[in-house]
């Protein structure tokens, strides 16, 4: 599987990045100290231009975001995978809108995930099977509405045929107790939150 992570503009620390190849999103490229793959956006808010690198640039007034416009040229190169950095730090409507990330790289069928520091997030369809530790902390949120969990595994607190409402916290705060969980999402999309 061909990975990449993306780099957003944040004021907030980004962590270890994992992945070799990077994708900044306009400014983002302050946050690193490699050369990137691509700095994409509209470059609105770059501080310091370098000679060199491959700028993918778009107008200033658009309809997408610098962080769609990474997905875009994420899936034109050929990555199946991103791993998206800084999308939970500063403004309180970019928090969220990046978290929306998630659900655009479905759309366009590239696997995402948005790693914080101390924290990964998902959306989750179907069956799900993911590695964990005991004792670790998830959190699970319906996501554009209500979401049926069944069949769990590895979870303190089982959700067997248990539905999801937008707007209550039934999910919140699980945890896990052997290293894989699993469940299946019957219906909706659930966004799991697992704490390092």
């Amino acid at each position: 599987m061909k990975t990449a992570a993306i780099i957003l503009n944040t004021p907030d620390e980004i962590g270890e990045i994992t992945e070799s190849d990077v994708i900044c999103a306009d400014n983002g490229l302050s946050r690193i100290h490699v050369t990137p793959v691509a700095v994409v956006g509209d470059l609105d808010s770059l501080e310091n231009r370098k000679d060199g690198l491959n700028y993918v640039v778009f107008p200033k007034e658009k309809d997408e975001t610098d962080g769609q416009l990474a997905l875009d040229y994420a899936k034109s190169a050929g990555y199946d995978a991103v791993t998206i950095y800084g999308a939970t730090g500063g403004d309180i409507g970019q928090i969220l809108g990046n978290i929306g990330l998630l659900k655009y790289a479905k759309d366009i069928k590239i696997d995402a995930r948005i790693s914080g520091v101390g924290f990964d997030i998902k959306l989750l369809e179907g069956k799900v099977s993911d590695t964990a530790f005991e004792g670790q902390k998830i959190s699970l949120f319906p996501f554009f509405g209500d979401a049926l969990v069944t069949n769990s595994r590895g979870l303190y607190y089982p959700l067997k045929n248990l539905l999801l409402s937008a707007g209550t916290n039934r999910g919140l705060s699980n945890v896990a107790t052997a290293n894989e969980i699993s469940f299946t999402v019957e219906s909706g999309i659930l966004l799991m939150i697992k704490y390092y």
